[in-house]
């Protein structure tokens, strides 16, 4: 799957600013507008918060209304791109590799800050009050300096910046809250489930694997994910597939018979059916369409 470096190379055209898979940019409307090039297959974690202007943005076919104090949640594998923006657009953006991001304190924060917008009302935006957007602003410039600095100890303090943002968000987040469960050994349990699929769905498209793993039912398995992201098991499962047959098909020469063993399916026409199912394309068609297009 690509990481950020692969973003800031080959669509941002210049160097990834920091070591640590943790960066923050101002986005303008010509910015904004590249967002739908690498989101199919971008394993990373971004917030984005209007300061001005408008957009209409679709993201797993659903669209939605930007405007100040808006805080747009991204999650890996969501397919997110820009219909609309107002020429005076500006945004902060905060984006975390996924891998990093669950290894930052306060990581189950993330993992409720990221997917509650979605539960609690079908959307990945938060509209924010005026002290809480300003609050979150603050904390963004704050990260967007550290990124840009010669600090020695820059990527430690976007470490701690990262986690700092969380709880912010968290805070602005609380007067929404419903459910306050999203806390104690479920999420614990839902954590340590997308960490292990991560590390893990290459080999591994069933369930039991993971319930076996965790040492629970497939049924409570089934139940938590649910409950904590809307999705379900194999829906993960099926994102990050998703996601790394994009990656290898554009990024590598490598023919769709070893793409479709590396992935850990029964034979290429099994891994076509699936690609066609999820893209509507096929491999080949998709492949033929450029590495950026």
């Amino acid at each position: 799957m690509y990481r950020l470096s692969d973003l800031y190379e080959n669509i941002l055209r210049k160097p990834l600013p920091t070591q640590c898979g943790i960066c923050c940019e101002i986005v303008d409307p010509h910015m904004a507008k590249l967002n739908r090039l690498l989101t199919e297959s971008i394993s990373c974690f971004s917030y984005t918060l209007v300061m001005r202007g408008t957009a209409i943005v679709s993201y797993d076919d659903k669209t939605t209304n930007l405007a100040k104090n808006d805080i747009l949640i991204y999650t890996p594998g969501m397919l997110i791109k820009t219909l609309e923006i107002s020429d005076d657009f500006s945004a902060l953006c905060l984006m975390g590799d996924e891998a990093i991001t669950y290894e930052i304190p306060y990581a189950r924060n993330v993992i409720s800050a990221s997917y509650f917008p979605a539960l609690a009302h079908s959307e990945n935006k938060l509209s924010l009050s005026d002290c809480e957007a300003q609050w979150l602003e603050n904390r963004l410039k704050e990260i967007y300096l550290y990124t840009t600095s010669n600090h020695i100890y820059k990527e430690e303090c976007l470490y701690s910046l990262y986690s700092l943002f969380i709880l912010d968000l968290l805070n602005a987040e609380n007067r929404f809250r419903k459910d306050r469960e999203l806390n104690g050994p479920t999420i614990d349990l839902f954590l340590k489930f997308m960490k292990l699929v991560t590390e893990n769905f290459l080999r591994h498209h069933d369930i039991s694997f993971y319930a076996d793993k965790l040492a629970v039912t497939t049924i409570y398995l089934s139940r938590i994910v649910k409950r904590f992201s809307g999705q379900t098991v194999k829906n993960h499962v099926d994102r990050l597939l998703l996601m790394e047959s994009s990656y290898l098909l554009r990024s590598t020469d490598e023919p769709i018979s070893i793409i479709a063993e590396r992935l850990n399916f029964a034979n290429p026409a099994s891994f076509s059916k699936f690609f066609t199912k999820q893209k509507g394309i096929s491999p080949r068609e998709y492949r033929g369409s450029g590495p950026f297009s």
